[in-house]
């Protein structure tokens, strides 16, 4: 249930408030089959971040709706996210496990009974969890329907309620029935059977002697099984009929790639294709199944799932492997997406096309589908861990000679060992199905054969003497191509549409993704030249705007460097190195002839590339004055050109290139430059001051800065960072108040308060906002520094000692850290291990002053 029905609230005014509305939104919001997390709201709405009861009611409003999706969310994760509020949220969830109970049995129905406005037929089959029944509903005029019964905690509506697509099964309603513990999926019903019966019914004709008819005949046959037949008419059925059996195999993975494109630009993986999950409707057409298993790409640096399937001989490397890490409780080791669909597919084409059962060749585990959860009760879902083998696969062309050397190159690129020998996404090996269909070259693979490729050829250009010859020959994969031409089409238009949409919510990946797969589409298209154009210039459009979404990303995570003091040498130049990378790829996002973006991004941009070529500069004269690189005035200067070429006259940049002359002094007054075009160049100018040192000038530009835009994170973050070198600490504990309202995951924020609030002397506060930082970012050094140090003084050794060996872990200066446990030693009264320590000090850095002074007088104590 959601956490509107869990809290008792007293009375209100009729009018809802906020987080009630959020809440609602958050609850629909799921139920169509999205996942925003709490932090999606907070963000939205900051002004909630300083009320934690109002956060807290839609932290668990989240936590619900996970529980009625079937997820635990544990209190150490929720801890993590949001640390501010650990303390509460761990006694709501306490609260929450006490008035739950266990969910009874699930109770199915038999055939006859009625469900709802269901009447069951006929049961079509069973699982472990679930079962499947032909219906009719008696509310719209017996429509007949397929029904899949599961327990209420399955989840795959979650999955198929996102997806609207031609070659995907649509999802009709959700019906729960909290008496029984049931949740009914509904579904059209379609006729037809899977592809694994129509294969059945081919297995005893020799793949050498199937044609497209062989193949409508044998769904014909499976068709007979059905307690309920439709007509087996359509344009599929037709195309079959009229194509070679290749062919026909051909069309159907290019429609079945076509589905799993969708779904993957939509983030999910089905991770459980095969000719059981694909069903041909009995017009012929191919829909994907059974998304139970479906979720999105697990990668290796987010936390393990908790849930993860697959079947075996289906299931790529990959998947085996992740499958065994989540089984074991391991971290999983390599990107599973879909690509591991695609070796799914291409394991569906080499068997449909004629070769051994791979799922059945060799030694095996069981084929049946695999779910694990890491500790779960259900014991019942726990499957064996052993390996599966597979031995070497005969080449398809042995197997059935109709199979030409390049279609045979195209499977095999689905079966690659490693993700990135396959097609890189579905889309691609659509087409590359499409132009084999239409004797094209192939693109994803070579045209090694030479007698393939003079065929095709011959194909395309036909002589006069062998014209009528050459249409009866196309006669059969011109029916194919006729059948799939109009909704081809069709699709193309959808991608620009719906490419268009995914900009307009800023999903610029994804846009990519679906503008290039209709682009792709539309190229291999007759008659489709213009619309081709039009998603061309989508296309570009939606690729520099990512580009500038990366820039954005590269440039904030830089920003903080201005006000940070850097310790390590070696995190210097790979800023340095990361700077100059970006710089020299600024060529798409900086250049508005390519395509423009909306104002505000198009400023956005203009910041973020005057910040990139002012903190490149800076990491510049910071690693020359280490030592550790050569004068480079003459390539600043060329940086500096650069950028006033991009960006024209502006203060900061003016600035910066005044300070490389000698005789001018950083505090010197400037004369005056360019007026300011906008808060983003206040900011840069008073970044310039700030490294300069002039705290008095870098306070009003961000006075400026903040003026025009009160509620600009990097205005309230810089403003902290100023007043903090002011001395003026409540104002920077202010000013990093706000910050971390407008963005509460940030480490940063928490680190730069909590130097703020020692600096005041108020340490109990600074040790709770070490606590979250660290919490947030547990490679933090700096933070377990000054923690550890703050610990020390309160005389918490071995909390000290705890922290100081953490920062010397990841990364902080070995110099300071074994000076430090040097102290927190002495304050033990171990001398022996100070000694050591300072030693260790003094052979990192031996011009260590406090090492070597702390280390003398120990000597003249003795």
């Amino acid at each position: 249930m959601s956490a509107s029905t869990q809290l008792a609230r007293g009375s209100r005014p009729e009018q809802p408030r906020l987080v009630d509305r959020l809440a609602e939104e958050m609850a629909v919001a799921w139920q169509r089959g999205e996942s925003p997390p709490a932090e999606v709201f907070l963000e939205r709405h900051p002004e909630l971040v300083g009320d934690a009861e109002e956060a807290v009611r839609l932290i668990y409003e989240e936590v619900c709706l996970r529980q009625e999706r079937g997820e635990q969310i544990a209190a150490d994760e929720l801890a993590r996210r949001f640390p501010q509020w650990a303390d509460e949220l761990s006694v709501l969830l306490d609260c929450h496990r006490l008035m739950q109970t266990p969910p009874a049995a699930p109770l199915f129905p038999g055939v006859g009974e009625l469900l709802g406005d269901l009447q069951l037929v006929a049961e079509l089959g069973r699982g472990k969890h679930g079962r499947v029944y032909l219906a009719t509903q008696t509310a719209l005029a017996d429509r007949p329907v397929v029904l899949k019964i599961t327990p209420r905690r399955a989840q795959e509506h979650l999955s198929l309620a996102r997806l609207q697509h031609t070659h995907i099964i649509p999802l009709y309603a959700i019906n729960d029935f909290p008496d029984r513990n049931l949740r009914a999926l509904c579904m059209p019903f379609l006729g037809g059977a899977t592809l694994a019966r129509v294969l059945e019914f081919l297995h005893g004709q020799p793949a050498t002697q199937r044609t497209g008819r062989s193949l409508t005949d044998a769904l014909e046959a499976a068709q007979k099984e059905a307690p309920l037949r439709l007509p087996g008419r359509g344009s599929y059925l037709e195309a079959f009929a009229c194509a070679s059996y290749v062919d026909a195999v051909c069309c159907l993975g290019a429609c079945l790639a076509d589905g799993l494109q969708y779904a993957h630009e939509r983030g999910l993986v089905h991770l459980d294709l095969k000719p059981s999950n694909v069903l041909l409707a009995a017009d012929g057409q191919p829909l994907l199944l059974d998304f139970h298993l479906a979720r999105e790409p697990i990668r290796p640096e987010e936390e393990p799932p908790q849930w993860l399937g697959g079947t075996a001989g289906y299931m790529s490397p990959e998947q085996e492997a992740a499958l065994g890490a989540v089984q074991q409780g391991r971290n999983v080791e390599r990107l599973v997406d879909g690509r591991s669909d695609i070796y799914a597919l291409g394991v569906v084409l080499y068997e449909a096309l004629g070769g051994a059962m791979l799922a059945s060749a060799g030694e095996k585990r069981s084929a049946s589908t695999l779910a694990i959860r890491p500790g779960s009760q259900d014991k019942g879902l726990l499957a064996s861990g052993e390996e599966v083998y597979f031995p070497p696969l005969k080449p398809l062309p042995q197997c059935n000679p109709q199979v030409s050397v390049g279609l045979a190159d195209v499977v095999g690129k689905c079966l690659a060992a490693r993700p990135d020998d396959r097609y890189p996404d579905a889309a691609a090996l659509a087409a590359d199905l499409r132009r084999h269909l239409a004797h094209l070259p192939l693109r994803g693979v070579p045209n090694r054969s030479l007698g393939e490729r003079w065929r095709k050829w011959r194909r395309r250009r036909p002589n006069a003497s062998l014209w009528m010859g050459l249409l009866l020959a196309l006669a059969a994969s011109g029916a194919t191509l006729a059948a799939v031409a109009a909704g081809r089409y069709r699709d193309v238009q959808n991608a620009l549409v719906e490419g268009q949409e995914q900009m307009r919510r800023g999903s610029y990946g994804e846009a990519i993704r679906t503008l290039g797969r209709g682009k792709a589409q539309a190229e291999s298209l007759p008659g489709a030249g213009r619309l081709a154009e039009t998603l061309a210039r989508q296309l570009t459009q939606a690729r520099r705007a990512q580009a500038a979404m990366d820039l954005h990303a590269v440039a904030d995570n830089l920003r903080f460097l201005a006000g940070a003091d850097l310790h390590s040498l070696d995190e210097l130049q790979m800023l340095e190195s990361h700077c100059r990378t970006a710089w020299e790829a600024r060529g798409l996002v900086a250049d508005q002839r390519i395509a423009s973006l909306e104002e505000e991004t198009e400023k956005q941009v203009q910041a973020d590339l005057l910040d990139l070529a002012l903190l490149w500069v800076d990491l510049k004269r910071q690693l020359f004055q280490r030592g550790q690189g050569r004068d480079e005035r003459a390539a600043i200067q060329a940086i500096f050109a650069e950028g006033q070429e991009l960006l024209g006259p502006c203060p900061p940049l003016a600035r910066e290139r005044r300070l490389l002359d000698a005789s001018v002094s950083p505090q010197d007054p400037s004369p005056p430059g360019p007026p300011h075009r906008g808060s983003w160049e206040h900011l840069a100018l008073a970044r310039s001051l700030l490294r300069s040192g002039d705290l008095e000038q870098a306070a009003e530009e961000l006075a400026h800065a903040t003026e025009i835009r009160p509620h600009d994170f990097w205005a309230n973050f810089y403003g902290g960072v100023c007043a903090y070198r002011r001395d003026r600490f409540a104002d920077a504990v202010h000013s990093f108040g706000v910050a971390i309202a407008l963005a509460p995951a940030s480490p940063e924020c928490y680190y730069n308060r909590a130097l703020a609030y020692a600096a005041w002397g108020k340490n109990d506060r600074a040790l709770r906002d070490y606590d979250r930082a660290l919490a947030l970012a547990p490679g933090l050094a700096a933070a377990a520094l000054n923690r550890g140090i703050l610990h020390y003084q309160a005389g918490r050794h071995t909390l000290a000692k705890a922290d100081l060996e953490q920062a010397l872990r990841h990364g902080a200066e070995p110099a300071d850290i074994h000076y430090n446990l040097a102290l927190v030693h002495l304050a033990g009264q171990d001398q022996v291990a100070a000694q050591q320590h300072l030693q260790q000090a003094l052979t990192h850095n031996c011009r260590h002053a406090q090492a070597r002074a702390l280390q003398e007088r120990l000597q003249q104590s003795r």
